[in-house]
């Protein structure tokens, strides 16, 4: 479904930033104008809008856990349980919370 999205929003004229754990899965998408993202990071960066759609919540939690998105709005639209959604809202809420707390 990732490389569904990543097509409908280039057809649309939008800047498309991918990224993907196996390189070469985006190379058609580069091909047709998207930027290439070398890591996660560098996505979730690139737009205040980051649109993830992994294989399921297992591959979501270990690349947000290596790479935390700042800053913008995340959508999931891996299929997840509503407990892992709520589980990934919260913990996006206390990392935002102690992040103002350490700035202030």
């Amino acid at each position: 479904m990732g490389q569904a999205l990543a097509g409908a929003f280039l057809e649309a004229g939008h800047r498309t930033t991918v990224w993907n754990r196996t390189a070469a899965k985006i190379d058609p998408f580069v091909a047709r104008g998207a930027i290439r993202a070398e890591a996660a990071g560098s996505a979730f960066a690139a737009s205040p809008l980051a649109v993830v759609c992994l294989r399921d919540d297992a591959a979501v939690h270990a690349t947000l856990a290596s790479t935390p998105p700042t800053g913008g709005a995340l959508v999931n639209l891996t299929s997840s349980s509503p407990a892992q959604a709520r589980s990934r809202r919260n913990g996006r809420l206390r990392r935002a919370s102690a992040t103002s707390t350490a700035q202030s």
